[in-house]
């Protein structure tokens, strides 16, 4: 610590010692405390804007009562370890310009040291940010970059609700992924259940901003798979044209138990157009696959409005 500094704490000392008895002695010890932590968070480099303020501050304490010093001291303490230093606009600011430079496993490692250095700095909504550009940025480095359920846990305490449950939703995806290489690992049952818990989902935290984008993909990507299958798993059978028994049963089940949802609109929706074809079409059919991926794509469409009003 410079000697400027040493200086305009003895001047603090000598403004407010007390000479008369035990008065002066727990003053002075009040002040040498008070000192002692304003000098380490100085000599830390991020707390110089306190001196001047506290040196004004203390050369009227000797007028009050000794209890309400010994508080005010306590207060000047705790004010001078959150009242300075980088503000969060700061913080925000030099995170996104480590976020501007071309990514790379070193420029990934630094923002995050740097965001894991300032999360009980910020509030939570600022937090979440930083943690959600983050995250872009990993993606776009690696699409598997990211071990969910590690990083939930990891910032598990410094984010929103409508984050952490976002996370856990891909941790699950994750763990338990909707396909692999184009064919269903899940059963239709648990298709269409999904499909809904991503609806009440939205449906919580349809008014932050925050996890709207990822939530409108999700839940468009589950939608798109209910009513197209996939690939490796088609909802109408390659060879004999027919719709997916097994599916049929669990739409039709899924709306009779939830029959105001979005999910269960999209569905009657889609049943209307199935019975118009009686539960058949053939994939190599120009008109009838034509008719098929529009009313589809329409269906997805419109249930991704629907579902955030």
């Amino acid at each position: 610590m410079n000697a400027s500094i040493i200086n305009v704490f003895d001047a603090m000392k000598r403004s407010l010692h007390h000479p008369y008895g035990r008065d002066g002695d727990i003053m002075n010890a009040s002040i040498n405390a008070v000192c002692f932590v304003l000098a380490a968070a100085v000599n830390s480099g991020g707390f110089v804007c306190v001196v001047g303020g506290v040196s004004h501050l203390c050369g009227g304490l000797v007028k009050m009562k000794r209890s309400l010093a010994i508080i005010l001291l306590l207060l000047v303490t705790v004010w001078a370890f959150t009242g300075c230093g980088p503000n969060q606009e700061e913080i925000q600011k030099d995170f996104i310009a480590i976020l501007e430079k071309p990514v790379s496993e070193e420029t990934i490692k630094e923002a995050t040291d740097y965001l894991d250095q300032y999360l009980t700095k910020m509030d939570e909504e600022n937090v979440s940010d930083m943690v959600l550009h983050l995250e872009r940025y990993i993606l776009g480095f690696n699409q598997e970059g990211i071990v969910y359920e590690e990083w939930a846990k990891h910032y598990d305490k410094y984010i929103t609700s409508s984050l952490k449950e976002l996370y856990q939703i891909k941790a699950m995806e994750q763990d338990t992924p909707m396909s692999v290489e184009t064919v269903l690992q899940i059963s239709w049952e648990e298709l269409v259940k999904r499909t809904f818990d991503l609806e009440q989902f939205i449906q919580k935290y349809k008014d932050q901003s925050l996890i709207a984008e990822d939530a409108t993909w999700l839940y468009g990507n589950y939608m798109n798979t209910l009513v197209m299958g996939t690939n490796g798993t088609p909802i109408f059978d390659y060879q004999t044209n027919a719709f997916s028994e097994a599916a049929k049963t669990a739409y039709a089940g899924f709306i009779n138990k939830h029959p105001e949802s979005t999910t269960a609109w999209a569905l009657t929706e889609y049943f209307t157009y199935l019975d118009s074809i009686q539960y058949t079409m053939n994939y190599k059919d120009k008109i009838s696959s034509k008719l098929f991926f529009d009313t589809c794509d329409w269906l997805v469409s419109e249930s991704g409005k629907r579902v955030f009003q």
